[in-house]
């Protein structure tokens, strides 16, 4: 009898430990979900939109655009379309790319990217460096360094940016929507994987 009684007590506890265990596993995921930033196309266009603004208010119309390879493209065409389909659009990519032509490389955390160096010809000209998503804005700013040491007038302006960026020193000019993590998910993909929001009412912030 007294064995029966310790078997049942050991079931009920795995039982118990199962159900508890599995309960602590789907809370954990739903405040995962929760943390994400999911951003849909009309927030990608509002963004784009005010950072426009953000400009035009400092009477920095680009003449160009440098946009990092991945979402910064699609970024980068949407402020081309707000500022008049004849701004030109250049892409910085990783060297080796698709993109043929002389191309600087420049040293970027992480690795290398590369512009035409055509661009460095074009002194005085206003440029905006753009890309969907920056954590310390040391990417943008490095492209930004090199096409100025050169005569060139640049801004920088990251659609989203992780709220830790304000400590870099690199932090971009223009950051849309603060994200107080880096778990974004943009209409392509997650934000920090290439082409390259629980859900909260998107606020504007300017960094």
């Amino acid at each position: 009898m007294t064995d029966t009684i310790i078997a049942l007590v050991g079931t009920l506890v795995a039982i118990v430990a199962f159900v508890y265990s599995a309960y602590v596993e789907r809370r954990r995921r739903r405040e995962q979900l929760h943390r994400q930033q999911r951003f849909e196309w009309t927030h990608i266009q509002q963004g784009v939109k005010q950072i426009c603004t953000w400009l035009r208010a400092d009477r920095f119309a680009p003449e160009l655009i440098i946009a990092v390879e991945g979402g910064g493209v699609i970024v980068a065409a949407l402020a081309a379309i707000e500022f008049g389909d004849t701004v030109p659009i250049y892409v910085a990519n990783e060297p080796g790319g698709p993109l043929n032509g002389n191309r600087l490389k420049i040293d970027v955390s992480g690795g290398q990217l590369s512009i035409p160096t055509e661009l460095l010809e074009k002194k005085g000209v206003r440029v905006l460096i753009c890309d969907d998503f920056a954590v310390s804005g040391a990417t943008l700013d490095a492209i930004k360094t090199r096409i100025v040491s050169h005569g060139l007038k640049a801004k920088t302006a990251a659609l989203v940016g992780v709220e830790t960026i304000k400590r870099f020193s690199a932090e971009p000019d223009y950051v849309w929507f603060i994200s107080d993590n880096s778990n974004v998910y943009m209409p392509w993909g997650h934000a920090d994987q290439g082409v390259r929001v629980g859900r909260r009412k998107l606020p504007l912030a300017k960094s």
